[in-house]
């Protein structure tokens, strides 16, 4: 934060999320005009622009019970992760309003190696869930590459997948993973947009919190 304040800059726009109200009151400490993407934390000098995580997750929900199934599971990021926490949670709260309760949890970090882990630590809770919605793509294609290797099941005869980010490999044909693309374009417009508010402003003109949808991008890992 002093680094910053020694440049004598007239607003910080980060690109990485911030996650802790501690670190929200060092940006307001600084008096300079602070925008974040994905972050839950806003105060009077700190705003966000957020892609709308529940809302894909739901999404990700109604297209899994569309294709029939019945069972399910989330594969989690990072823990204290505020997007996988709002993807969890639109998730859940769109298949209770189906009628479908529960949820098997497993835990990936985001990574590859933590989805096809947790998919591994998921098939000893037989039987497995018909659909799994990860956190992220690349968690997604771990669990591709363990459920058609040592799980011996086919995608998406036995089971639906689904990921969320949109990565470029998410469009490989080995993987031509179902996924959520956050909208960057219009996130990075609203981002600009509340910049310029804040310049313009006698005062701070914090405190917003914008959500951009997100679209769902359906491919053959839900395609039955």
């Amino acid at each position: 934060m002093p680094r910053l304040a020694s440049y004598r800059v007239d607003a910080v726009v980060s690109a990485l999320p911030v996650l802790s109200k501690a670190a929200a009151r060092a940006f307001a400490q600084i008096n300079i005009p602070t925008i974040s993407i994905n972050t839950p934390v806003k105060n009077r000098w700190v705003t966000s622009v957020c892609s709308d995580s529940a809302g894909g997750a739901k999404a990700v929900a109604d297209l899994f019970v569309a294709r029939g199934a019945r069972s399910f599971a989330f594969i989690s990021g990072s823990e204290g992760s505020h997007a996988s926490k709002q993807r969890l949670l639109g998730y859940r709260s769109r298949l209770r309003e189906r009628g479908f309760t529960r949820i098997n949890i497993a835990t990936g970090d985001f990574l590859y190696e933590g989805g096809f882990n947790a998919i591994l630590g998921l098939g000893e809770r037989r039987p497995l869930a018909e659909a799994i919605f990860c956190a992220n793509d690349l968690m997604a294609i771990g669990a591709l590459d363990a459920l058609r290797g040592p799980m011996g099941l086919r995608v998406p005869e036995d089971v639906l997948v689904a990921g969320f980010d949109d990565v470029p490999e998410a469009s490989w044909g080995a993987y031509d993973l179902t996924t959520v693309v956050q909208d960057v374009p219009s996130m990075v417009a609203e981002a600009m947009s509340i910049l310029q508010s804040m310049m313009s402003s006698s005062g701070s003109a914090g405190g917003v919190l914008r959500i951009v949808p997100g679209k769902l991008i359906e491919r053959s890992t839900t395609s039955r």
